[in-house]
């Protein structure tokens, strides 16, 4: 007798789900918007979170492929089999920090660590991504001593630039590898 009042219920349940979802006249901005007028937030589709990126290497090859809003300029183009050199992977340096004479603390994720992932950025998308994520001390620090003439004011490291919606169209040259005095 239980389990037929417990069908019922979850029959009704779905019967007034799949009437609501029928009501559905518009979507607007992420919202749904029923007859009634109500409105319930859905999820991010994958147009709001895909960022298109056009890489180029140094023989002129360009290549666009989708990225996700998050993402390192590395990560998008490690999953895309682009040829852009990663010594450490893009896990960042790990620092210590030291808490006290007995204790320090290994911090991970903490930074660039390599240079390896050294991309260019041509304006107007380098003046938004500084905008947002400025380079750090430690990333400037590692372009000028690897790179010495060939970085420039474009220059940044894949793995620290993350994807936002505003970067979609973006276009990024990858240089002819690390000078061969690198270590």
């Amino acid at each position: 007798m239980a389990s037929a009042l417990l069908a019922k219920k979850a029959l009704r349940q779905a019967l007034a789900v799949g009437a609501h979802s029928q009501a559905t006249v518009g979507r607007r901005s992420g919202a749904v918007i029923n007859s009634t007028g109500s409105s319930r937030r859905t999820l991010a589709s994958v147009k709001d979170v895909t960022v298109n990126v056009t890489f180029i290497n140094h023989e002129g090859l360009r290549i666009t492929v989708p990225g996700r809003v998050g993402q390192s300029l590395l990560d998008v183009a490690q999953m895309h089999d682009i040829e852009l050199e990663s010594g450490c992977g893009g896990g960042g340096a790990v620092q210590q920090k030291k808490h006290s004479e007995r204790w320090t603390e290994d911090l991970f994720g903490r930074g660039p660590c390599c240079h390896f992932c050294h991309v260019k950025i041509p304006s107007p998308w380098i003046n938004t991504i500084h905008d947002k994520q400025p380079a750090t001390e430690k990333e400037h620090e590692l372009l000028e001593e690897h790179w010495q003439e060939e970085a420039t004011d474009n220059s940044r490291l894949g793995c620290q630039v993350m994807l936002t919606k505003n970067l979609d169209g973006m276009q990024v040259f990858i240089p002819d590898g690390p000078p061969a005095d690198c270590p």
